[in-house]
């Protein structure tokens, strides 16, 4: 006798899963593939088309520690992502913004990033060529759906 048989799952998808049965012994003794209720993926937009931007300098914006985009005025980048928690990143290599987000299967959520102006920008531009450009990462409220009719 082989003992007792052990189940592995060997493979993840979005949509399936592998599982293997085994015996103690290594011996493969059936696998069944099975099929997911698929979950639809979040959506992530992150723009940066504001009047309000200066129009210098890139913005970097990362999820989850992954670089998402290199954003410059204009631009704009939209992502699937997993459904769940994520953080989500944006830097202008002077000023930096960190947002929690929770996403829904379906949510399509969008973000505008602004370079702007603020205190001493001019001043410090007209004798240094370069001055302090501020960011802000805010949610766009106009844009977000809860399911994607699509």
């Amino acid at each position: 006798m082989h003992g007792a048989p052990d189940t592995t799952v060997t493979r993840v998808t979005r949509r399936s899963v592998l599982y293997v049965l085994t015996c103690k012994s290594g011996k493969r003794l059936c696998a069944a593939h099975i099929q997911m209720t698929s979950i639809p993926p979040a959506r992530l937009t992150i723009r940066r088309q504001s009047a309000d931007d200066i129009q210098q300098r890139e913005v970097f914006v990362s999820l989850d520690g992954t670089e998402l985009a290199i954003l410059r005025y204009g631009e704009s980048v939209t992502r699937e992502v997993e459904p769940g928690d994520h953080e989500l990143r944006a830097h202008n290599t002077l000023f930096r913004q960190r947002r929690q987000l929770t996403l829904s299967p379906g949510e399509h959520v969008q973000f505008n990033v602004v370079n702007r102006p603020g205190w001493g920008t001019y001043a410090l531009m007209s004798v240094l060529g370069a001055g302090p450009l501020y960011l802000s990462l805010d949610l766009d409220t106009t844009g977000n759906t809860a399911a994607d009719a699509s």
